[in-house]
């Protein structure tokens, strides 16, 4: 018990802790997901619990409660999670932070999505880490909540094998207080520390949140500083464990450059794999409307209703302008420039707006240095009518602003303004910069938060032929088969936007291995070594399922996203087993791996790594194709002179050399 407490005292302190942190449990299944929850339901339910732990009664850290996710009756989604961790201090009672108004998703709910959806996409996009998500509800400074789910087997999690890894976000906040939420996402960290999960089972991520690279940073130094005052205090006091630091993992990623990050924002990552794979997609759609008998009626059909001129240049909207949205516009006017992608329009939380004759490429390069260099927040109505680039290059446009209700004097002088300019202005309350999606273009990217699109008369309202998902969770489950009966080529989150995720692998393998030295003096190798790869991955694996999904027709008549899902269930399946069975092949590459980098790596990371490579096979490589692919790369190598890129949308032979190229690699290993 802490210094000057007497037992009873400390007791009481304790229960009292846990209380507060039980009574936010209750609410936010009962608010958020209808679910009402006895005593003794959740005490069944617990799996980890540190109310009693005396390192974290002395430091006086929030108690961390884990719960089988069993408990989840209501879980929105087809396959339950591993774990739902809770840390936090107070009572989280405000239902506007439980029960997201806009989305109509409880916290747990919106989660568990978050947390599925990176269950699918890390083993496609070869990242041996289970799904996992973090959320945190902040009523104020005294009353937050924390949630994490993690995905996995407890097997693995018992053998201490089980890495799981997502982002954490904070979008539920009721205070404009930067300092509290970062007081508070170190709480978070420490708290996490002292559960065993933060930097052992669980990893961070950069999600949404305020200034996310130095927070990064930040969470790193923490918990390097929690684990070598644990081990300290452990000298001292017998009854605190202490921890073998060669089993700490860096505990997250997109750090600062300085501490051995590679930035997600900076390097576009996420927006990389969304444009390659987006650009590649519609190369296939071009192909295949080419060559109809290759594939069934069914196919040749749809994608004929898709209704694309490939004579037009394409085109494109982005809903959502952080990080993603506004990486994908500076990729499209700058490496795939050659594309001719025309970007019509843009939105973030403040405007909207749209040109159908494209936007100026000044307005766009301006508009992506304010988000990366300032925020995505820096982004506002009176910022963008001070940029040097609004000028009369935008004439013709429509402007859609958010929340002019308190100026309505000032909006009619702005609105007569601009008209002058022969610039349209619309104004309303937050929902109407999504006004923007519904405007005519190719392809819309979606990269903003969770169920933009949730009604069926929303998707009767998009113009667009290829929609192409850069956040998570973006479509309602219920809508997604909506699309595809409304003739629009559904490209989910899941296959397109893991960039991130395979840069945050490297990141953490390269910091164990390579050290902060190396990262910093050859940064341009590590960007080019992983972005190159990002885009080979995001090709293949675009080909891979396309091919899948329109190779018959019980194959075409389930959502891409299904296809997705199986295999990457198959392939972590493979995975695990191969690493719970202690696969002779699997320990001695990971024996290999050890050697090679000292041991500087936790022996975990070299399992997940090689077993995740090796249970592609008979998945997504097979070896009885290896001869009808050297066939075809050696017709493509015959006229390689030719096949080179050109942005030409016609040019698939470029895309095939590439696949095959890949395939053919993975398959020598």
């Amino acid at each position: 018990h802490t210094q000057g407490s007497s037992p009873v005292d400390n007791e009481d302190m304790l229960a009292a802790q846990r209380a507060d942190l039980l009574a936010t449990i209750r609410n936010i299944f009962e608010v958020g997901e209808n679910m009402v929850l006895s005593a003794d339901e959740i005490h069944e339910a617990v799996f980890i619990d540190t109310t009693h732990d005396p390192y974290r009664i002395e430091r006086k850290l929030p108690i961390v409660i884990a719960l089988r996710a069993d408990i989840y009756t209501t879980c929105p989604v087809e396959r339950k999670p591993f774990l739902m961790v809770f840390t936090g201090e107070g009572i989280v009672a405000d239902a506007k932070l439980i029960l997201d108004v806009g989305s109509q998703q409880g916290l747990a709910c919106e989660v568990t999505r978050l947390a599925r959806s990176m269950e699918s996409k890390n083993p496609i996009w070869e990242v041996p880490y289970h799904g996992k998500k973090t959320a945190f509800a902040i009523q104020d400074r005294n009353n937050w909540v924390a949630l994490a789910v993690m995905y996995g087997p407890e097997e693995l999690y018992r053998q201490g094998n089980f890495m799981c890894k997502g982002g954490d976000r904070m979008t539920r906040v009721g205070i404009k207080d930067h300092q509290a939420e970062e007081e508070i996402y170190l709480k978070y960290a420490n708290a996490l520390v002292v559960a065993r999960l933060l930097g052992f089972s669980l990893l961070a991520g950069p999600d949404v949140m305020c200034d996310v690279d130095r927070r990064m940073g930040l969470l790193v130094d923490q918990v390097k500083a929690t684990v070598i005052d644990i081990n300290t205090q452990a000298i001292e006091d017998h009854r605190i464990t202490p921890i073998d630091t060669a089993t700490v993992l860096r505990p997250t990623t997109s750090t600062e450059a300085r501490k051995g990050g590679f930035s997600h924002m900076r390097w576009m990552v996420t927006s990389l794999s969304v444009v390659v794979g987006t650009l590649t997609a519609a190369r296939w759609v071009y192909q295949a409307k080419q060559t109809p008998k290759s594939y069934p009626q069914e196919v040749g059909a749809f994608l004929h209703a898709l209704n694309i001129d490939f004579s037009q240049p394409l085109s494109c909207i982005i809903q959502g302008f952080g990080d993603v949205g506004s990486g994908i516009s500076q990729l499209l006017i700058g490496q795939f420039r050659q594309f001719g992608v025309q970007v019509r329009g843009f939105s973030n939380r403040n405007f909207a707006i749209y040109c159908e004759k494209g936007l100026p490429v000044p307005f766009l390069s301006e508009v992506r240095q304010i988000v990366e260099e300032e925020s995505p927040d820096a982004l506002t109505v009176e910022r963008l009518l001070r940029m040097n680039s609004f000028d009369v290059s935008l004439r013709g446009t429509i402007l859609w602003i958010a929340g002019t209700d308190s100026m309505r004097g000032q909006f009619d002088v702005l609105t007569k303004d601009l008209a002058a300019r022969d610039i349209t202005v619309y104004s309303g309350d937050a929902a109407i910069v999504d006004e923007l999606i519904y405007q005519k273009a190719m392809i819309l990217f979606l990269a903003a938060l969770a169920n933009v699109i949730r009604e069926k008369k929303q998707v009767e309202r998009l113009q667009v032929s290829i929609l192409s998902e850069g956040g998570n969770n973006t479509i309602a489950i219920p809508m997604q088969p909506e699309l595809k009966k409304r003739n629009i080529l559904y490209l989910p989150g899941e296959l397109l936007n893991g960039g991130g995720s395979y840069t945050s692998r490297d990141e953490i393998r390269h910091n164990h291995v390579d050290g902060l030295g190396a990262l910093l003096r050859e940064p341009g190798y590590y960007y080019t070594h992983i972005t190159d790869e990002i885009a080979m991955i995001a090709l293949h694996r675009i080909i891979f399922f396309l091919e899948r999904w329109a190779a018959s027709e019980g194959n075409f008549a389930l959502d891409i996203s299904y296809h997705v899902g199986i295999i990457a269930s198959e392939i972590f399946a493979a995975t695990d087993r191969l690493i719970i069975d202690r696969n002779p092949r699997v320990l001695e590459f990971a024996q290999i791996d050890q050697e090679r980098t000292l041991g500087r790596l936790p022996l975990r990371h070299s399992l997940g790594e090689n077993a995740i490579q090796i249970a592609q096979w008979g998945i997504l490589f097979r070896k009885e194709e290896v001869s009808e692919k050297m066939g075809r790369l050696r017709q493509l190598l015959c006229d390689a002179l030719l096949v080179r890129e050109s942005g030409a949308t016609d040019n698939y032979e470029i895309c095939l050399l590439r696949y095959y190229l890949f395939v053919l690699g993975k398959m020598s290993y």
